[in-house]
C-alpha cells in the first residue's frame, strides 16, 4: 500500500469542478442514506456542493444495499441478545458489553452496526432491563423501521434515473475483457469490490465513448493511498479525495 498524503484543497476542489460525471462508490451511497453512519456529514458535505452526472453501476448499488440489510440483520441480533442476557447496570459498562459482544460474534461490519447502537441507546438501555416481550417486539419493530428508511432511499435512487444512473452493463467478470488492466488493479489493490468499482467506471467510459471520469469515494485507504498509481493506469479516470476534503474544509465549521 501506498503512503497516506496531506490534503490539497485547491487540487480536489478542481477535481470536483473538472468533471461533470462522477462515478459514486458504495460508502456515498450508504453514508447519505443512512442518517446514524459516521460518513453521513460528509456524504452531504458532498452531495449538497452541486449537481454532476452521479453514475454507480449495479454492482456497487448491490454492494450498498447489502450492507446496509446484513447490519440490520445484524443489529436485530445484537437487539435479542441484549434483551435475553444482559442485566441492566452501569450504562457505560452495558454499552462496552455490547461492543464486546458485536466484536465477539461478528467477522464483518462491526463498526456500523455499533454505530447504531449508540445511535440508539435508549432502546438498548431498555432492553437490557428484561422489559415484558411486547416491549422487547416494539423495539426490534422500531429497529425494522430505522433500516426501512435507508433502503427504501436507496430502492428510490436506483429507480429515479434524473438522480443517479446506474449502469447496468458492466461485465460479471472483468478478467478476460479487461485482462491487463485487471492484473494491474488487483496488484495494487487488497480489495477486490473496490477494484470492481474502478473497472466498472473504465468500462462505462469505454463502452459510453466519455472522454473522462470522476471516481468519488470516501475510502482514503483503499483508493486514495494508492492513488498515483491507481490513476497511472485508470487514465483518464481520475479519483478525488473526498474524506480529506471534507476534513480540512467543512468537518470544523460543524
Amino acid at each position: 500500500m501506498g503512503q497516506s498524503r496531506g490534503v490539497d484543497t485547491e487540487r480536489e476542489l478542481a477535481r470536483l469542478e473538472d468533471h461533470s460525471r462522477h462515478f459514486i462508490d458504495a460508502n456515498l451511497l450508504i453514508g447519505f442514506s443512512v442518517e446514524w453512519d459516521q460518513q453521513n456529514s460528509a456524504s452531504k458535505f458532498y452531495f449538497n456542493r452541486g449537481s454532476p452526472a452521479y453514475i454507480t453501476s449495479e454492482r456497487v448499488y448491490e454492494e450498498a444495499r447489502g450492507v446496509v440489510e446484513q447490519c440490520r440483520r445484524q443489529t436485530l441480533q445484537v437487539a435479542t441478545h441484549v434483551a435475553m442476557e444482559f442485566d441492566s447496570g452501569l450504562e457505560s459498562q452495558l454499552f462496552d458489553d455490547i461492543h464486546r459482544f458485536i466484536d465477539l460474534h461478528f467477522d464483518d461490519l462491526k463498526s456500523p452496526v455499533k454505530e447504531y447502537v449508540e445511535y440508539n441507546r435508549p432502546a438498548f438501555r431498555t432492553l437490557s432491563g428484561d422489559p415484558p416481550e411486547q416491549e422487547t417486539d416494539r423495539i426490534k419493530s422500531e429497529i425494522r423501521d430505522d433500516y426501512k428508511t435507508p433502503l427504501r432511499f436507496l430502492a428510490k435512487l436506483c429507480h429515479d434515473s434524473d438522480i443517479l444512473g446506474i449502469w447496468t452493463e458492466a461485465p460479471t467478470d472483468h478478467e478476460d475483457i479487461y485482462d491487463g488492466l485487471y492484473e494491474s488493479l488487483d496488484d495494487i489493490m487488497t480489495n477486490k469490490d473496490d477494484r470492481d468499482l474502478l473497472l466498472d467506471a473504465h468500462d462505462f467510459l469505454v463502452v459510453t465513448g466519455r472522454d473522462g471520469l470522476l471516481v468519488a469515494t470516501l475510502d482514503r485507504s483503499d483508493f486514495i493511498d494508492d492513488r498515483e498509481a491507481l490513476e497511472s493506469v485508470l487514465d483518464p479516470i481520475e479519483i478525488v479525495d473526498l474524506l480529506g476534503l471534507y476534513r480540512e474544509t467543512a468537518a470544523g465549521q460543524e
